[in-house]
């Protein structure tokens, strides 16, 4: 049976000499393993719309126990990002993400379109890089079930508080009075920290061109999130992330 679908590849792993083994999150059929047959070779018609970054249309054949590429189409091959080490370093975080959390037959159509949007916005360079990746990973959390609740207190429910901490097992705000009734980690998070976040969740991301915020603040939520996504997510090294953490601390 073949399948037609709009996919984005997050790898192509070698197998055998020419062939490839793709992994596709599509818009249709969530994340599939693909087997690519000669897409390797610099001869074979799939070789552009096979490369990690490319979003394309798909034709697969479905088999037992993978699908079989059939024929590729590539829409935007998101060939700039490859020319700028932060954007490709964003652009590898956003694949890691997706990549862990993307499950075989179930789709998941708003992160897929927030994931090929960010793509090319960091392509284009719109706006500042720090404001995309944490627009992203809210965003990502949000589409994947994992969104903190930043809008009152977890406990008690009041929207004023003085201080207050987000319960990382939780997910959700503490106010001062609640603090000491809260269980596992919980990590300070300002009023200016928490309005940051609620705006990103939401924000579309022709309005993060002209944003400017304090670095300051960008990097007290970036530290927050980090955490909060390392712990919901079940897993502590994301190798993209370490190394545009890397070169950032470099510049």
């Amino acid at each position: 049976m073949l399948v037609k679908t709009e996919g984005i590849v997050l790898k192509n792993m070698k197998y055998k000499e020419n062939d490839g083994i793709l992994t596709v999150f599509a818009r249709k059929l969530g994340k599939v393993s693909v087997m690519a047959r000669g897409a390797r070779s610099s001869k074979s018609k799939h070789l552009a719309g096979a490369q990690p970054l490319c979003y394309s249309d798909f034709v697969l054949y479905k088999g037992k126990s993978m699908y079989t590429l059939n024929h590729v189409d590539p829409i935007h091959n998101h060939y700039k990002l490859r020319e700028d080490l932060d954007s490709l370093s964003a652009a590898s975080f956003f694949i890691e993400l997706v990549d862990t959390v993307t499950i075989e037959g179930q789709s998941n159509n708003r992160l897929f379109n927030l994931f090929e949007e960010s793509l090319g916005a960091l392509e284009r360079k719109e706006g500042e890089l720090s404001l995309h990746i944490l627009r992203f990973l809210l965003q990502f959390l949000k589409f994947s079930g994992y969104e903190p609740y930043l809008k009152s207190c977890n406990q008690c429910g009041t929207g004023s508080s003085f201080r207050w901490v987000l319960n990382m097992e939780e997910g959700g705000l503490l106010c001062e009075d609640c603090q000491s009734e809260g269980r596992g980690l919980a990590k300070p998070l300002s009023k200016k920290g928490i309005r940051l976040a609620n705006f990103l969740m939401v924000i579309d991301i022709e309005d993060l061109k002209e944003l400017k915020v304090h670095p300051k603040l960008i990097m007290e939520l970036e530290s927050v999130l980090k955490q909060y996504m390392m712990i919901h997510l079940d897993k502590t090294n994301f190798k993209s992330l370490d190394f545009l953490s890397k070169i950032r601390r470099d510049y």
